[in-house]
C-alpha cells in the first residue's frame, strides 16, 4: 500500500506540473490545443487538461490514505513479531544457507527447504503460524 500511495503522490504531482505548464491554472483563458486530438474528449471537454485539477486532488486525497494505512500495517507487524526477535535471530545465525543446492543446512541435521527454515525461525519468535500465510519463494 505505501508503494501505491507514493505513486499517487508522484500523479498528483505530474498531473500538477502538467497543468502549470499548459498554463490552465495561470491564465484566464482557455489554452490551445496541443494535443493534437480532434476533440473528442468525454463529457464534451475540448481540453484535456481539464480534468488535471481532479486527478491531482484525487491523487493528494488518496495517497496520504494509503501510506496511512500502510504504516498502520508495518506497527502491526512489528508489535507481532518483535518480542520474540532475539529468539529468531538466534535460530537464524546457527543455519547456513548453500546457494548451490537452495537449502539450509543446521550443524548435524538434514538440509532443509526455505520453507521449512522460515517456519523454524518463526517457531522460535513465536509467530510461526504466520509461516504459512507468507510461503518462502
Amino acid at each position: 500500500m505505501g508503494c501505491l500511495g507514493a505513486v499517487f503522490v508522484l500523479v498528483a504531482i505530474g498531473a500538477f506540473v502538467w497543468g502549470g505548464m499548459a498554463g490552465k491554472w495561470f491564465e484566464g483563458e482557455a489554452t490551445p490545443r496541443f494535443y493534437g486530438g480532434d476533440g473528442d474528449l468525454p463529457f464534451g471537454v475540448e481540453d484535456p487538461t481539464t480534468y488535471l485539477g481532479w486527478i491531482s486532488a484525487a491523487s493528494l486525497l488518496l495517497a496520504p490514505v494509503l501510506l496511512a494505512l500502510s504504516g498502520r500495517a508495518v506497527r502491526a507487524w512489528r508489535r507481532r513479531t518483535g518480542p520474540g526477535r532475539v529468539a529468531a535471530d538466534q535460530v537464524w545465525a546457527e543455519g547456513w544457507y548453500c546457494g548451490r543446492c537452495g537449502t539450509v543446512h543446521f550443524t548435524g541435521e538434514r538440509a532443509m527447504s526455505l520453507q521449512e527454515f522460515r517456519t523454524r525461525v518463526w517457531s522460535a519468535g513465536g509467530y510461526g503460524d504466520l509461516a504459512v500465510r507468507h510461503p518462502a519463494v
